[in-house]
């Protein structure tokens, strides 16, 4: 994100790689419209996704095979694909609207069917919801933030369900690999 941000012209702040979650990088301001702020949401997990291809680059490297790689590389497709779920503060709440500023609401939905699986889901969900209420009160065809051409439309959704598609197709498969292997269950 910050060189997408920086390649903008935005002003990037603290980056924080946080263990298992990705990293977390703050901009001075947003972008000058929607079509910016998807550009450098859709950049985290693209170049999250590069990492997890290069960590089964090693894993065919490394004489032994450690399958630590491909553990890695799995849970690298899963998070980056758990990431471009359509909601605040993940990447994808900063994709979706560029189609619609009320898919955020739907993305929170899908994450309260995950507060059961992981308690701080319902941490993302609750910081979801001033951008959420926000987006639903928002009226694109009003806002120049939310100008954008069908292209940039197209473009970005090819990227987007593209990028989802290939994550959980890697991500699955490596789990199946990894239960061929007998590493996982």
């Amino acid at each position: 994100h910050a060189l997408a941000a920086r390649m903008r012209g935005i002003p990037t702040g603290i980056m924080v790689f946080i263990p298992l979650m990705g990293a977390f990088v703050t901009t001075k301001r947003y972008g000058k419209n929607i079509v910016e702020d998807a550009f450098i949401g859709i950049m985290g997990p693209v170049f999250g996704t590069l990492a997890g291809i290069g960590c089964l680059v090693l894993y065919a490297l490394t004489p032994s095979h450690s399958p630590f790689w491909l553990v890695l590389a799995q849970m690298n497709f899963f998070m980056n694909l758990f990431n471009l779920a359509p909601t605040p503060p993940l990447d994808g709440g900063w994709i979706t609207p560029l189609f619609s500023p009320k898919l955020l609401a739907v993305g929170a939905v899908l994450l309260l069917f995950l507060i059961p699986l992981n308690p701080i889901i319902g941490i993302l969900a609750l910081m979801s919801l001033p951008r959420i209420i926000s987006g639903w009160k928002a009226k694109p065809e009003d806002s120049p933030y939310y100008q954008a051409t069908a292209s940039d439309r197209w473009r970005f959704g090819a990227a987007y369900l593209g990028l989802a598609a290939f994550l959980a197709l890697m991500g699955f498969g490596l789990h199946s690999h990894l239960i061929a292997l007998h590493l996982v269950a």
